[in-house]
């Protein structure tokens, strides 16, 4: 007899309800990034010619998404207390909300506070609820749905910002922003009647769970007390730190060797191209393969495209640092993820992502200023880049030896790699 709660009808099976909000994760995560980092960059220019403000007051405000996101345990804790559902929504509210608030701002604090609440917004209908729901919707195939739901922000920034740019040149920087609150209003209706916050909400079973078992369930505090969340979390933040150096002094680095801007524009797309696809490669590699061993083998990879960038001197080696480097902290930035609900369950998933990514925004708010006071010290990007190579092999030293936590009853859980 079938059992209710399985995803197939008597026929042939129909899609499983967790691959619909995989996409619907994607959109919202792509509408949060959107209005947190890319949106306000187009921006930038008309609110500077408007009011006067220097560069350096509108970077300030800028920073806030890195400051907003030292409080993701907050969010985590928020996630796991009311749920994925009523947090993405409450996100959505806010971000729309506080676009209103941007788009009627008339000083400098106004812009400060409207942006800040925006990225409070953007953060609580962001990676952290999401990435909950659907670890909670999926055992087998989770890498590759987490993988697929971290398209949305660059989809999103391919989409949305251009339109942004078309409403600049037809009518003006403050209708833009009001579409944009719009569009986080409209995104709110399809979060309200499809997000569900677990397979039991709907009778059903996680993605790959033939019948009720037992899963792993970690509480945060004892999450904290296991090596491995320290080697997975201490893993993420080198080799993430990595990530935002270079791309903050590749420009700098290339003029520096006799290219051009337009040549350094090259480049970035180059290896945010193949950070898309390694991405998706790597959600795909992770169902079938150890994580662990498998976020080693990027981050070796990410090392190797550090290494490449010293030596590079044409555009061919430049291209070749660009594969390497998008295809080490593409896969990377996926596998992290999706490893932790496999070590520590979902009951306290949302606690877990918070204080894990706590570390890495630490190290990426000192990383960059860091590595320009080495550059400005030695006069040269050898040393600096050599020293964020290291890094990357020491997270991958660190992902290597982060094994799977025993369960808190001793006994067994999902069955991870």
């Amino acid at each position: 007899m079938r059992d209710p709660r399985r995803p197939e009808t008597a026929g042939r099976p129909r899609v499983f309800y967790g691959w619909r909000l995989v996409l619907l994760a994607a959109l919202v995560m792509a509408v949060g990034a959107v209005l947190r980092f890319d949106a306000v960059g187009v921006l930038v220019l008309p609110l500077s010619q408007e009011f006067g403000w220097s560069l350096a007051l509108l970077s300030l405000g800028l920073t806030l998404p890195r400051l907003v996101a030292l409080a993701d345990p907050v969010v985590g804790y928020v996630t796991d207390r009311f749920g994925p559902r009523r947090t993405a929504l409450t996100g959505l509210c806010i971000l729309a909300g506080g676009s209103v608030f941007f788009g009627l701002m008339q000083n400098l604090w106004s812009f400060y506070a409207a942006f800040l609440i925006m990225t409070v917004g953007a953060s609580l209908c962001g990676f952290i609820p999401l990435t909950v729901v659907i670890s909670r919707w999926f055992v087998r195939r989770r890498a590759t749905a987490i993988a697929i739901s971290q398209m949305g922000p660059s989809l999103g920034a391919v989409v949305v910002v251009p339109v942004i740019g078309l409403i600049l040149g037809v009518a003006g920087w403050r209708e833009s922003i009001f579409m944009v609150a719009g569009v986080a209003l409209v995104v709110a209706l399809p979060v309200f009647a499809l997000l569900r916050n677990g397979p039991e909400d709907m009778g059903l079973l996680p993605h790959g769970v033939p019948q009720a078992a037992q899963a792993v369930s970690f509480s945060i505090a004892r999450a904290l007390r296991t090596p491995a969340f320290w080697l997975i979390a201490f893993g993420d933040a080198f080799t993430s730190v990595v990530v935002i150096a270079v791309m903050t002094f590749l420009g700098l680095l290339m003029t520096d060797k006799g290219f051009t801007v337009l040549d350094a524009g090259w480049v970035i797309a180059a290896y945010t191209g193949a950070a898309a696809v390694f991405g998706l490669a790597s959600g795909y590699l992770g169902d079938r393969v150890s994580k662990r061993a498998a976020l080693a083998v990027f981050a070796l990879v990410q090392a190797a495209g550090v290494l490449t960038l010293v030596l590079a001197n044409s555009p061919p080696m430049f291209f070749a640092f660009a594969v390497l480097f998008g295809a080490g902290f593409g896969g990377r930035g996926v596998l992290a993820v999706a490893i932790l609900p496999d070590y520590f369950g979902t009951a306290s998933l949302g606690k877990v992502l918070g204080f894990s990514a706590v570390f890495a925004n630490i190290l990426q708010l000192m990383g960059a200023p860091l590595a320009g006071l080495i550059w400005d010290l030695t006069g040269s990007f050898t040393l600096p880049s050599l020293v964020l190579a290291v890094l990357s092999l020491l997270g991958a030293l660190f992902f290597l030896m982060a094994r799977s936590p025993q369960p808190p009853d001793g006994g067994g859980g999902e069955v991870v790699k």
